[in-house]
């Protein structure tokens, strides 16, 4: 489902443009934009403006969203990841498919607790959601209240 007060329909290609801020809802995600379109032909979608993805598993915000029909998402701009209710992303550049996640453009990872704040910085991040693994490459650091580190390269798990 589609909610949006200005679209423009493009029957021959079969792409729905939104020209104001657009809602739109499929199974259990939401994405919303100032602005977008949506190939029903090629199952994708890009979608900009304050942009925000609400799901089960997340709350995403960023400048960018492009999701196309082999479900790789990719986010620009200033993108801001609430991923279950203790860990949070910052990033510039984040790309997604199959359980892969890279984290481009000063990326910053923050672990909350009741008891403390972890701060994790790299240049650059690579998590496999499926091992929960997560690899910083280059200028690793790692802040909180009772652990502090520096490193060319870590990884967690």
């Amino acid at each position: 489902m589609i909610e949006s007060n200005n679209l423009d329909l493009d029957n021959k290609n079969d792409i729905i443009f939104f020209n104001e801020r657009a809602k739109i809802k499929s199974d259990n995600t939401t994405i919303e934009g100032n602005k977008g379109f949506l190939e029903k032909n090629i199952e994708s979608i890009q979608v900009w403006g304050n942009a925000i993805i609400r799901s089960k598993e997340r709350i995403v915000y960023s400048d960018s969203i492009f999701i196309n029909n082999k479900k790789e998402t990719k986010l620009v701009g200033d993108v801001e990841i609430h991923e279950k209710e203790n860990m949070k992303i910052y990033c510039q550049f984040f790309f997604e498919k199959d359980g892969y996640s890279e984290f481009k453009g000063n990326p910053k990872i923050k672990f909350s607790s009741q008891s403390s704040n972890i701060l994790i910085e790299g240049d650059n991040m690579e998590m496999n959601h499926n091992d929960s693994i997560l690899s910083i490459n280059n200028n690793s650091y790692i802040s909180g209240d009772s652990i502090q580190g520096k490193s060319k390269k870590s990884t967690f798990d």
